[in-house]
C-alpha cells in the first residue's frame, strides 16, 4: 500500500505525502555556516573586542603617532588594526565550537546528518565572514579620518589580510576541537 493510497479511520485526515528530499551536504554546509555567521555577529562582546574596540585603539594611536612619518604611519595603523581585529574574529571560530559542543549542538548537527567535512567547512565559512566586518570597520574609519589610499590599493589590501587570516582560522578551530570550553575549578577546601 503507497501513501497516496493508504485510508484513514473516519474523522481523521491523511498526512500529506513527503516529496521534499533530503537537503544536500552542499546546502547543509551553508545553512550551518550562515547559522554560526549569524549567532557570532549578534554577540555583544564579540562586537566589542572585534570592531569597537581595534577602531578605539586605531583612532587613540592616529592621533598619537599618526603624523609620523610624513602622514604614512597612520596608514601603518590602519593595516595594523585591522588585523589585530581580523585577527580576534579569526579565532572566535574555536569559542563558537566549544559552545556548540558543550551545550550539545554539534551532537545534534551530527545526529541530524551534517558530516565532519560540512562542518569544517561550514566553521571556515563562517570564520571568514566575521573576519570581513572588523577589517572593514577600521578600514572604512581609517579612509574617513585621512588615510590617503586609491580605492585599488585598499582593496587589495582588505583582501590581503584575510587571506593572511585563513591559517589562523584554522588554529582556532583546531583549538576549539581540542580545548575544553570551561575553565578549570578548584577543589574546595574541607571544612574543619
Amino acid at each position: 500500500m503507497t501513501p497516496s493510497t493508504a485510508t484513514t479511520a473516519p474523522g481523521l485526515t491523511a498526512a500529506p505525502a513527503r516529496t521534499a528530499a533530503a537537503p544536500s551536504a552542499a546546502t547543509r554546509t551553508v545553512r550551518y555556516a550562515l547559522h554560526t555567521t549569524r549567532m557570532t555577529v549578534t554577540n555583544v562582546i564579540f562586537m566589542v573586542f572585534t570592531i569597537a574596540m581595534p577602531v578605539g585603539m586605531y583612532l587613540l594611536f592616529s592621533m598619537m603617532f599618526g603624523d609620523e612619518a610624513e602622514g604614512t604611519a597612520r596608514g601603518m595603523i590602519m593595516v595594523n588594526m585591522a588585523a589585530y581585529g581580523g585577527l580576534g574574529a579569526a579565532v572566535t571560530a574555536g569559542t563558537q565550537i566549544q559552545e556548540d559542543q558543550r551545550n550539545g549542538f554539534l551532537r545534534q548537527l551530527i545526529v541530524a546528518g551534517l558530516s565532519p567535512r560540512s562542518f569544517l567547512a561550514g566553521s571556515v565559512m563562517a570564520a571568514s565572514a566575521v573576519i570581513v566586518p572588523a577589517l572593514l570597520a577600521v578600514g572604512a574609519t581609517g579612509l574617513a579620518t585621512g588615510v590617503e589610499v586609491g580605492p585599488t590599493n585598499f582593496l587589495a589590501t582588505i583582501v590581503v589580510l584575510w587571506l593572511g587570516l585563513l591559517p589562523t582560522i584554522l588554529i582556532g578551530i583546531v583549538l576549539g576541537m581540542v580545548l575544553k570550553g570551561e575553565a578549570p575549578r578548584w577543589p574546595e577546601a574541607s571544612s574543619p
